[in-house]
């Protein structure tokens, strides 16, 4: 199992944009990042240190200048004997009064690293013993009341706001930036500036904490058990299996739209969501919400989470060219190393790109995973990469697709015909997920395995005998409310009877006659229904069965009048006289 860790953090598309047209000093961007995210695993320790974290940062391109792609962030650790693993991302706020946010959501981060490195042994202690509250307050208090505060504060003492801040915030809302000045100068008239807790009190209860206003989810992890938290918008997946995602974070009825709680909100403790487990998943992913504003949906944010891992899962197929040429003999570990470096500089780029197709708004993505590569590697198509696979499974030299390759060479003997056949447990694969069995993408490629095979003859007689039974149980064991496509089940029942199968062929029959024997409850019959009901009469014809059918067809007339003459029209030739009479 390797465990892969990365943090990621993109100037949005819009602010990109806004850049480039505005009259730039040379020095600052006028419109940055205001995300930051960190992934890191901190050992333990024996003595209070020090230590400087990186966080990766890329701010786009524009006309004047290329600031530097990751920050420098100084984190006071205390000595602690139990290690653990923190991602996070902050989403500093974009609207005007919020002009340092970015520095907030870097001191949210820190605030965090520094609160667990100084509990870690007393959180451990406490999850032992169900002891959750006192977990969740020591964090959402500990961050949001105690350090971020008082880092704030300090920062505000140290860095006064300039006039170039004062005058960009009045051009915005002149209301603010004379309620900030007026703040302002009364506490620099106090003498409190030197006392951290006094000016604690001053911030938690003024406006001037706003300007550093961000949000923040995180997920720790210890060695036995792992908590996740969360304050504002964004988002927190976790997988187990690597297909099937979930958010155990609840979600926040304030949050809505451009709406958010925040770190810099009044009583803001009381706005964290916390969960919490004992089950250490494989997978972990928090973005900010520019990404989920850039999908549909939840579903369409757990398929982005999904393609980024799939960046680490396609490293095993190639080998760098420069590993290629001073180590051809090489085994995996070269080869993987570096393409988990090249797949965290595609997603790093992708996130620029779906900023620039979604939401414009700035990207962050921070992740933990933890992936079987040489299970992988037996089972790939179980990881939804078949139709990339055939891409990669032919012989060098052959710039043909694998399919057409091994059809027209009728060649069932060489090391790719036995990779292609293995991938056959693709319909298995379908028929346990129970869906995309429809896929126009999955339904090319059994129809060319089918082809494939029948080219084989004898050879293939046993594989395409398992994929005409995989795909007909799959069907099969579908809700009793679905209805059958007539193609697909004359398809199903002309397999059945090439290879003699007549007891699963009644089978399919009776669960067709079961389906549409409660015909008189519908309201109207659908044209699949109709065709249906004529399959069931000519198998089941001068049966009881066939009676069965009659009778309820009756019953449905009855009852609605309006389509009689049409639908029995449709019917009459099909039913036995016997029965009509």
């Amino acid at each position: 199992m390797r465990q892969i860790d990365f943090a990621f953090s993109v100037q949005g598309a819009d602010h990109i944009k806004k850049e480039n047209s505005a009259k730039n000093d040379g020095k600052n961007l006028m419109y940055p990042c205001q995300d930051r995210s960190f992934s890191g695993i901190f050992e333990t320790l024996e003595m209070d240190m020090e230590k400087e974290i990186l966080l990766n940062l890329r701010n786009g391109e524009s006309e004047s200048f290329i600031l530097p792609s990751q920050k420098k962030l100084s984190v006071s650790l205390k000595k602690h004997s139990v290690p653990f693993k923190i991602i996070c991302v902050s989403d500093g706020h974009g609207s005007p009064q919020y002009f340092r946010s970015g520095r907030g959501a870097e001191l949210a981060i820190s605030s965090l690293i520094e609160l667990v490195s100084a509990n870690v042994e007393k959180f451990n202690e406490c999850y032992k013993t169900n002891d959750f509250s006192t977990i969740e307050k020591g964090l959402s208090v500990g961050i949001s009341n105690n350090r971020w505060i008082e880092k704030i504060a300090a920062d505000f003492v140290i860095n006064p706001v300039t006039e170039a801040e004062y005058s960009r915030l009045k051009e915005e809302d002149e209301d603010c930036e004379k309620k900030y000045r007026d703040e302002e100068k009364s506490l620099r008239s106090s003498k409190n500036l030197s006392d951290i807790e006094s000016l604690k009190k001053f911030f938690l209860k003024s406006s001037l904490k706003e300007i550093y206003g961000c949000t923040l989810i995180a997920y720790i992890e210890f060695e036995s058990f792992w908590y996740a938290l969360q304050i504002g918008d964004g988002d927190l997946a976790i997988s187990y299996d690597g297909s099937i995602y979930s958010k155990p974070i609840p979600e926040d009825e304030n949050c809505i739209g451009n709406i958010t709680t925040s770190l810099c909100g009044e009583n803001s403790y009381q706005d964290f969501r916390f969960a919490h487990g004992e089950n250490i998943p494989n997978i972990v992913l928090c973005s900010s919400d520019g990404m989920a504003n850039s999908v549909r949906g939840e579903e369409g944010l757990f398929t982005l989470y999904k393609w980024y891992i799939e960046r680490f899962y396609n490293a095993e197929f190639e080998k760098c060219k420069k590993c290629a040429e001073s180590n051809p003999n090489e085994e995996l570990k070269c080869n993987l190393d570096c393409r988990i470096k090249e797949a965290k500089k595609i997603i790093e780029k992708n996130l620029s790109e779906s900023s620039k197709c979604g939401s414009g708004d700035d990207f962050s993505l921070a992740a933990i995973i933890r992936l079987n590569f040489d299970e992988y590697k037996k089972n790939c198509i179980k990881k939804n990469t078949y139709y990339r696979y055939w891409e990669n499974i032919g012989n060098k030299g052959i710039e043909e697709n694998c399919f057409e390759y091994l059809i027209k060479s009728a060649d069932f003997e060489n090391e790719n015909a036995n990779l292609y056949l293995g991938n056959l447990h693709l319909c298995e694969y379908e028929k346990k997920l129970q869906k995309h069995i429809h896929d126009a993408e999955t339904q090319k490629i059994k129809i060319k395995a089918e082809s494939y095979l029948q080219k084989a003859g004898k050879k293939g007689k046993d594989s395409l005998k398992k994929i005409c039974f995989l795909y007909s149980d799959f069907i099969f064991n579908l809700d009793n409310k679905t209805f059958f496509d007539k193609n697909t089940f004359i398809k199903i029942i002309e397999d059945l009877k090439y290879f003699g199968e007549t007891e699963r062929i009644k089978r399919f029959y009776s669960k067709l006659k079961k389906q549409i024997i409660d015909i008189s409850k519908l309201e109207r019959l659908s044209s699949e229904q109709k065709d249906e009901f004529i399959l069931c009469l000519n198998f089941f014809k001068n049966s009881e069965e066939c009676k069965e059918l009659f009778f309820a067809l009756v019953k449905y007339l009855i009852r609605t009048e309006d389509d009689f003459l049409g639908i029995y029209e449709v019917f009459k030739n099909q039913i036995p006289k016997g029965i009509i009479d």
